[in-house]
Order: structure tokens, then C-alpha cells, then sequence
């Protein structure tokens, strides 16, 4: 895993210990305060995480919908593909991802409603 580099570079707080997803080996990456929602306090600011590569081999950018179900039933006919299927991420929500027309990897992010 690359979390020596990101964490000397972004976010020194990303330790091993602190994964927040231990399972997927998956820590937030710091990049701007948060508030206690884990949420960046600056408006338009964002964060990130880092886990260890799987199926999908590079960095994607995850967009949040309120559906994922929804999104995915659009997918193919716009000529898109699913990479990964719906899956939980603890309490906090799920995530899938999807390959585009052009062949880009997105990934999707849904709350889970508490």
C-alpha cells in the first residue's frame, strides 16, 4: 500500500491503526479540516481514502447519488459497464463501480439512511 507516501505527502494521521474500514484496509486521507461528521468544514472542499488495489487498478473519482440502484439501471443503456457491484461499507453507506462509454472507472457512493 501506498500509505507511507500519502501520508508523508496529505495526511499524517492516516496510520495503520486508524484504518476506518479495517476489512478493506481503508483509511480517509485528510486533505482539509473535518467536522465531527467526518465532513470538510470549508464549502467545496473535499476528502479522500486510500485502500489496497483489488479489481480496479487506479485512482477513481466516486460520485454521491441518492440511488445506486437507480444509477446502475441507466448504466448499460448508455453503454456502460458495472466493475463492482453494490456493496456495504460498515454504517456508512455502499459503494459500486462502474466503467463509462469512454472507459473510465467511477465509482458511486450512497448513504446509508439512519
Amino acid at each position: 500500500m501506498a500509505l507511507k507516501v500519502h501520508r508523508t505527502l496529505m495526511s499524517p494521521k492516516c496510520k495503520r491503526k486508524d484504518f476506518l474500514i479495517p476489512e478493506m484496509k481503508y483509511c480517509i486521507i485528510h486533505t482539509i479540516e473535518t467536522d465531527e461528521k467526518m465532513m470538510p468544514v470549508e464549502k467545496g472542499a473535499i476528502n479522500g481514502g486510500l485502500m489496497n488495489r483489488r479489481e480496479i487498478k487506479h485512482p477513481v473519482i466516486t460520485i454521491s447519488v441518492e440511488s445506486i440502484d437507480a444509477t446502475l439501471s441507466k448504466l448499460n443503456h448508455h453503454g456502460g459497464k458495472v466493475i463492482k457491484d453494490k456493496m456495504s461499507i460498515g454504517d456508512m453507506g455502499f459503494v459500486a463501480y462502474f466503467q463509462d462509454c469512454e472507459g473510465n472507472v467511477l465509482g458511486l457512493w450512497e448513504n446509508k439512511v439512519k
